[in-house]
Parts: structure tokens; sequence; C-alpha cells
């Protein structure tokens, strides 16, 4: 593997675990196991209100300018 390829992986987002149907063990969103620290609940609870923040924050901009 060269140093970009190595560079450019990234790790997935964190997101809420799912047991995936075809590989038991793993979170069929990303295929890796519910102990991995992607699937960390509080990180999930951070993003979501961040995102909902945005979200907000977005709407009472485009409601102010009407």
């Amino acid at each position: 593997m060269s140093r970009r390829t190595i560079a450019t992986i990234r790790r997935p987002d964190p997101h809420p675990y799912q047991e995936s149907d075809q590989t038991p063990g793993c979170c069929h969103r990303c295929r890796l196991p519910e102990a991995n620290g992607v699937h960390d609940q509080a990180a999930v609870a951070a993003l979501e209100a961040d995102r909902d923040a945005a979200q907000a924050e977005q709407l009472r901009r485009i409601g102010g300018d009407q």
C-alpha cells in the first residue's frame, strides 16, 4: 500500500451499531465489530446534537431573510 493510499483511508463517522444479517458480530453499516470506538454512543449523540444545532441555525437564517 502506498503512503497516499494509507493517508486517504479514513475511519467511518461515529454511528449507532446495527447488527449485520450477513456477518454476525459486525456492524451492517461499516462491517466493524461492535466493540470498535466508532460505535461510541456518546460520540454519536454529540455529532447528532451538533448536526441538529447547525440545521436549526440554517433554518433560523433562512426564516430571518424573508
